[in-house]
């Protein structure tokens, strides 16, 4: 049969009335940090201040600037030899944020959001922006690669709720910009916070840990080498933020080092028994803001007896890798209703339940998991094209 509970629900959309609107749903060691000021370019006539940091492969800008009288904001990105990546964040803090058209150096559009608003393939989430954060990796996949040197040109838009345009809107930006030698295989660190009181449960604590294991084994098979730390937080334990965001989140968040992503394990999402885990983008940002987080739920994983089986941990580590990965830029292969695909040309296009299950059921990224009275399928299985997307992204280092 197939278990009710969803491995996945992804929070991407951006609700305009002549826009986008969403279509679904081991320790670490800190490296030196140089930070020096600066004056981004913005391509606009409004002041901008910002501070450039530079960590390991990455370099960070973050600055504030206003969007002009038709609701918009250019954002350039000066992409210099080996550059490999790059990553936009636009943040505001009322307003709905999505990215409406992305421009090579050569001028070429290479992304409009409404080309990918109506296909029935998914790219990026950042063309929806249901969230008040919205975050651009590039390049996604190997055809997306690689990068043109010169200056990347991005357009992103600021609505409110009813549809309509906002000028003159500030909007915090941040253009990270990676360097990576070797896109082959990639070093993913990650911070775990424990939501309130949630480590006080020793059980709770050794079953959060095994379940890391069964993440590492599954990320690892794929080069992607996982380290994580552990910090103990006040955020809510029954994530009641998850849906929009909170500035606790992004509190929690600044204590990561740059580069790394962001995992949340609390007790219940917003009291959803049917909820394992979510993620707040695909992609989502590598900058602490209030939507930077990937949300487990440690209870509806354990069941409804609250304790943990073998079973039960290897599928809360595959609900990690699962939701983590969404953060890192992977869409499912195929969406609930069998017509919506991911982008990524080696996923199979299925078209029903009996031939999805059958051909993709124990891919990592699958929408649901598939069980029986003996148990869950594995979920493990990754395409070649699935870890390109994941190795690309920013935060793979």
């Amino acid at each position: 049969m197939i278990r009710s509970l969803l491995l996945a629900v992804a929070l991407v959309g951006c609700g305009s009335s002549d826009g986008p609107s969403g279509k679904n749903d081991t320790a670490t060691t800190g490296a030196t940090t140089n930070t020096t000021s600066t004056t981004p370019t913005t391509g606009t006539t409004s002041t901008s201040t910002g501070t450039t940091s530079t960590q390991s492969m990455l370099e960070i800008n973050e600055y504030t600037d206003q969007t002009n009288p038709n609701g918009r904001l250019e954002i350039f990105v000066d992409v210099g030899p080996g550059v490999t990546s790059f990553q936009i964040t636009g943040d505001s803090s009322e307003h709905l944020v999505f990215l409406d058209r992305l421009f090579a150096p050569d001028g070429t559009q290479v992304l409009f959001w409404e080309d990918l608003y109506w296909s029935d393939r998914s790219l990026t989430g950042a063309i929806f922006g249901d969230t008040r954060t919205t975050a651009l990796n590039w390049p996604v996949r190997d055809v997306d690669g690689p990068l043109q040197q010169g200056e990347w040109r991005a357009v992103y838009a600021v609505n409110d709720r009813e549809g309509y345009y906002i000028d003159n809107a500030d909007l915090d930006i941040a253009v990270v910009k990676k360097s990576d030698p070797d896109v082959s295989s990639a070093v993913v660190r990650v911070q775990i916070s424990y939501a309130d009181g949630v480590d006080q449960n020793a059980d709770v604590v050794a079953a959060i840990e095994e379940a890391v294991e069964r993440w590492r084994v599954v990320w690892g098979a794929q080069s992607l080498v996982l380290e994580e730390h552990y910090l103990s937080t006040t955020l809510d334990p029954f994530l009641d933020w998850t849906y929009r965001g909170d500035p606790s989140v992004e509190n929690v968040a600044d204590q990561k080092n740059d580069g790394d992503l962001h995992l949340v394990v609390g007790e219940l999402i917003r009291s959803e028994m049917g909820t394992y885990g979510i993620s707040a983008g695909i992609p989502g940002t590598i900058v602490p803001s209030e939507n930077t987080f990937v949300n487990i739920s440690w209870l509806v994983h354990a069941g409804g007896n609250g304790t943990f089986d073998p079973d039960e941990i290897s599928l809360m580590g595959e609900t990690m890798a699962h939701e983590v990965g969404h953060y890192a830029g992977l869409y499912h292969p195929v969406e609930w209703g069998y017509y919506w695909w991911d982008f990524i040309d080696d996923t199979v296009e299925c078209s029903n339940a009996n031939q999805c299950e059958s051909q993709l059921g124990t891919n990592l990224m699958f929408p649901y998991s598939i069980c029986d009275q003996n148990g869950c399928l594995p979920t493990e299985d990754i395409t070649p094209g699935q870890p390109t997307v994941m190795r690309q992204s920013i935060g793979a280092l």
